[in-house]
């Protein structure tokens, strides 16, 4: 995986998945589940915008 340019965004990043990793996998996929019903929500309302 390709590192990003910007140090402090990649130190953002790390510590999420270290928080990621220390919370349970339910919980992780409930909130992945969260996303992307947000996303296909938000794919819709462009769709209809157009």
């Amino acid at each position: 995986m390709q590192q990003s340019r910007d140090p402090d965004g990649e130190r953002v990043r790390r510590l999420r998945l270290r928080a990621d990793g220390q919370r349970p996998l339910v919980v992780n996929l409930k909130e992945t589940i969260s996303l992307t019903r947000k996303l296909f929500e938000l794919r819709d309302s462009a769709r209809r915008a157009r």
